[in-house]
């Protein structure tokens, strides 16, 4: 019998979660505060998101300094020279606005700057005590790994890869999720993201660490991110569907403060970073393929997927099963507009190699639903190439 997982729940970050979020900034944690630095996409700097921040800003009397600095696949110097920015304005806060690349420099900052400290400090591990800038997140995607925790994932520099961090005693004060935004990016990245959003909830589900209630808010994400994918594709701006995509990603990201995500989720940043093409569509090719996993290591939670998706599954054994619910979602996630191999977006057989020992150095991979190996690693990307 599977061990029931004990429970421990501590979000502390106020979360706004509906259309017309953004209002809510003058309720974060930025009261008294005068000067506050906004970490965002080069590509949102004239965006409609921006502007709409800037003017509940300074309704609020908040002088806003924008460093749109983050281009596409921008290496962890980027977070020294946004810092520098943050100290030379003597800022008193940070937000961070736009996608998980953004956000994570933005986290970066936000713990830094006070503690006059520098990038290698942050890898090494920052003492437990110690200053950091109030913090809002305001993502202008569907999801984040670490909406509710204190991850980030930052380009390192001289290899390229993707480095995966967390920091146990930082959290955003304020997490403000309006769906509005989601429209800042193009409707194939979001149906991406809405595809990584299950990603996500699937690999969390799956977890070691997941407990019950982890379990539920993952399932309700996988279901949610199902049920409104055909709306994604055929009404993709309509207030209802952005919203359901936000309700997806929220779920997914409450799971995950207390789960963890899988080796699907690693692969998809690790590779994206090395051929240069966005983590969600990496996701998407993936996502098969970590169900494939789980009728192998976890069957019985596969199964029980299975109820959400409608299955009618009496008198089927637990394998059984596992494989009518893959194949279900598989029918789902059909997308004609997205790639389904790696091959077709650039990743080489030569690659997978040095991704699967990279991804072995990621702290969340312990948590597996089975410990694996580098060469299983290899065999699972080698299947999607």
């Amino acid at each position: 019998m599977e061990r029931v997982k004990d429970l421990e729940l501590y979000v502390p970050s106020r979360t706004f979660c509906y259309y017309g979020a953004i209002s809510q900034l003058e309720r974060s944690c930025f009261k008294g505060s005068k000067r506050v630095l906004l970490v965002t996409n080069s590509h949102l700097q004239d965006g409609a998101g921006l502007k709409s921040i800037q003017k509940n800003a300074e309704a609020q009397g908040l002088d806003i300094i924008v460093a749109p600095e983050i281009t596409p696949y921008s290496s962890d110097s980027i977070v020294e020279e946004v810092m520098e920015i943050a100290r030379i304005s003597y800022i008193e806060g940070v937000i961070g606005y736009g996608d998980v690349d953004a956000l994570s420099v933005a986290r970066a900052v936000a713990l830094l700057t006070p503690r006059r400290g520098e990038l290698q400090q942050l890898y090494d591990g920052l003492p437990e005590q110690g200053e950091s800038l109030p913090y809002v997140e305001i993502p202008a995607v569907s999801r984040s790994p670490f909406l509710f925790n204190g991850g980030m994932i930052l380009g390192d520099r001289y290899d390229k890869s993707a480095r995966f961090l967390r920091v146990e005693n930082f959290r955003p004060c304020s997490v403000i999720q309006d769906p509005a935004l989601l429209k800042e990016f193009s409707r194939k990245y979001r149906v991406a993201a809405l595809l990584d959003t299950m990603l996500l909830a699937v690999e969390s589900y799956f977890s070691r660490d997941a407990t019950f209630f982890s379990e539920t808010l993952s399932l309700r994400a996988i279901g949610g991110a199902v049920n409104t994918l055909p709306a994604h594709l055929q009404t993709p701006d309509a207030v209802e569907t952005l919203f359901q995509a936000q309700q997806a990603g929220f779920f997914a990201g409450l799971g995950l403060s207390m789960s963890s995500p899988g080796w699907g989720t690693a692969a998809s940043y690790s590779l994206g970073r090395l051929v240069h093409v966005p983590q969600p569509i990496i996701a998407t090719i993936l996502l098969p393929y970590v169900l494939e996993y789980g009728i192998k290591v976890c069957p019985e939670k596969v199964a029980r997927m299975g109820n959400i998706l409608g299955e009618n599954l009496k008198g089927l054994s637990v394998v059984a099963a596992a494989d009518r619910v893959v194949e279900s979602l598989r029918t789902s996630l059909g997308v004609d507009q997205l790639p389904g191999r790696l091959s077709e977006v650039g990743v080489e057989e030569k690659h997978l190699s040095h991704i699967a020992a990279k991804l072995l150095e990621i702290p969340f991979l312990e948590a597996l639903p089975e410990p694996v190996s580098s060469q299983e690693l290899f065999s699972f990307l080698k299947d999607a190439l």
